[in-house]
């Protein structure tokens, strides 16, 4: 029976992934993460203003530059997708354990936090529509940060106008952070396979 080996494309893939997610933890909002900064989000009215939304997470630039890592390894369509990769390292059995295990739970954590339903729903055009992490991801990655997909775009813009929009931006904020540690907890334990066996079979 022929045994698979691993491509070497696949090979640079997951060490490309592991650079991404070092340079995301040089982003300042993963800094102001790891100084114990709690991100929170505060809503104040006032008859003159209105409705203000204040946070203590980092700015715009900031925000967008981790994000511009985060997606890259948090979107199952690209090469560098935490998921798909965890696939091939259980796959090929790329590690011992305990490390093998770890990524299989840790990828089913992932899965699991983006497939939870939360307590709230966005009335849109009149319709309830209930959402889960992945909706309140993509909808403010794609549709605010970045701009990227019309429909999440159209979606926000209608959001923004609802008492609920800056606890949306709260759980978004958390979603994030959430994710982002199961990443860091992915790459440490990728950087446990011997890639230099793998590059001489």
């Amino acid at each position: 029976m022929k045994r698979f080996r691993i491509s070497k494309t696949d090979i640079l893939k997951i060490k490309g992934f592991i650079e991404h997610v070092n340079e995301m933890a040089e982003t300042s909002f993963i800094k102001h993460c790891l100084a114990d900064k709690k991100i929170s989000t505060n809503l104040s009215w006032d008859i003159t203003n209105g409705t203000t939304i204040t946070t203590n997470a980092p700015d715009r630039e900031g925000l967008t530059n981790f994000l511009t890592y985060f997606r890259q390894v948090y979107s199952n369509d690209d090469r560098f997708s935490a998921r798909r990769l965890c696939n091939i390292v259980l796959a090929f059995k790329l590690l011992e354990e305990p490390y093998l295990s770890n990524i299989d739970t840790l990828k089913d954590e992932i899965n699991a936090l983006l497939k939870q339903k939360l307590d709230i729903q966005i009335n849109i055009n009149d319709n309830c529509i209930a959402i889960n992490n992945k909706d309140v991801l993509d909808l403010f990655i794609n549709g605010k940060i970045f701009h990227s997909d019309e429909k999440n775009y159209e979606t926000l813009s209608q959001v923004r106008k609802l008492a609920i929009y800056p606890f949306l931006w709260q759980l978004f904020i958390n979603a994030l952070i959430s994710i982002a540690n199961r990443i860091f907890k992915i790459k440490n334990n990728f950087e446990k396979i011997n890639f230099e066996k793998l590059e001489d079979i």
